[in-house]
């Protein structure tokens, strides 16, 4: 534990899962609530090993190159698959969404949208030696959003007003204003390409539904999502000490509209990850989870000027991915989980080395 970012990993992962393993004790769901408490055991060792393995900058080169590339080829196989109807590998295209390589699941939006400010900034970093690399960014944009979720758009305008900020710091000003420049036009040249679409155009209905005021078009604009949130905040408040354990919310939630007749929607998750952690793990996740985005940003800050380029964009990611108003996966679901951590390890793994201060000699 001398290894400053061990330090950091560890203190990070804490923070989300001694809330979990406090939440077991009176779980309604004990099997299950257990078994993801021990399950999470494993992201901590994947961690030490992210850690140890891009430990020279050649191993972080690689895989910052191999990420941009993987994100960028998931977008042109989306375009692929959204203009003959089948990508690459033979999935076909789906009515209402683009699905990419995550057939038959719609997970392409949200899943491109948290890797989006790495492949920013590979087009930053590569742009001029590769001009066609442009044509990628434009493919991304296009594919999160004829992915349909908005989820996928939201967090996709989130990554990009963070990696905004966070080019302003590093880049001169006349270099800024030019990246915004190019950058606008990619971003409106890919929105006209797809906003005249039947399904974005449905998209674009729905959601402006919520100026409508009422239940209804407030319903309407969140995908139904008004009962979900209402069952989670009766559990959330009768049970607001340590919550009803981690993954136990589909159990909690057919119970609270079954049994007990609250209005509302029987849901896996809350689709709401500060409801999720409140309901789930109480007060103390929720203490633990803001303590977690403290400690993660004080560590992003702290990292010197000269390698925000190296460590930001994934920061970026992984603060994209635990954004407490996300609405997509559950938050201690495996999937999403997967994904949130090896981000939060990448960027410390990212983070310049630190040598531990050496302890004292005793004065004999």
């Amino acid at each position: 534990m001398r290894d400053p970012k061990v330090r950091l990993l560890g203190t990070l992962f804490l923070c989300v899962w001694v809330p979990l393993v406090l939440s077991v004790f009176d779980a309604v769901d004990f099997q299950r609530s257990l078994s993801t408490a021990v399950r999470f055991i494993g992201y901590p060792l994947a961690g030490i090993f992210i850690v140890q393995a891009l430990s020279d900058d050649k191993a972080r080169q690689v895989v910052f190159i191999g990420t941009a590339i993987v994100v960028g080829f998931w977008c042109l196989d989306a375009m692929i698959q959204w203009t003959l109807g089948y990508d690459v590998f033979g999935y076909p295209s789906q009515p209402g969404a683009l699905t990419g390589v995550f057939y038959p699941k719609i997970r392409l939006g949200v899943v491109t949208a948290v890797f989006a400010p790495v492949l920013y900034e590979g087009v930053r970093r590569y742009g001029r030696r590769y001009p066609w690399s442009w044509l990628v960014l434009l493919a991304m944009v296009a594919a999160v959003i004829l992915n349909g979720r908005r989820a996928g758009w939201m967090m996709l305008a989130i990554a990009t007003v963070g990696y905004v900020a966070y080019l302003y710091f590093v880049a001169e000003r006349r270099q800024w204003l030019r990246w915004m420049a190019v950058g606008g036009v990619a971003f409106a040249i890919a929105v006209g390409m797809v906003s005249q679409t039947q399904l974005v155009q449905d998209r674009m209905s729905r959601t402006l539904a919520v100026f409508q005021g009422d239940y209804e078009g407030i319903n309407r604009a969140t995908s139904l999502r008004l009962g979900i949130w209402r069952v989670g905040a009766e559990i959330a408040r009768d049970h607001p000490v340590n919550g009803i354990g981690g993954r136990g919310y589909d159990a909690a939630s057919e119970h609270y509209v079954q049994e007990r007749g609250v209005d509302g929607m029987v849901s896996t998750h809350a689709h709401l990850f500060a409801l999720e952690i409140a309901a789930e793990t109480g007060l103390i996740g929720i203490a633990g989870y803001a303590v977690f985005l403290v400690v993660l940003v004080r560590g992003l800050l702290g990292v010197p000027r000269q390698a925000w380029p190296r460590v930001w964009p994934w920061g970026i990611g992984a603060l994209v991915a635990g954004f407490p108003l996300n609405v997509n996966h559950a938050f201690y679901g495996s999937f999403w989980s997967a994904i949130f951590w090896w981000l939060v390890f990448v960027t410390i793994a990212m983070m310049p080395e630190q040598r531990a201060p050496a302890r004292r000699a005793a004065v004999a």
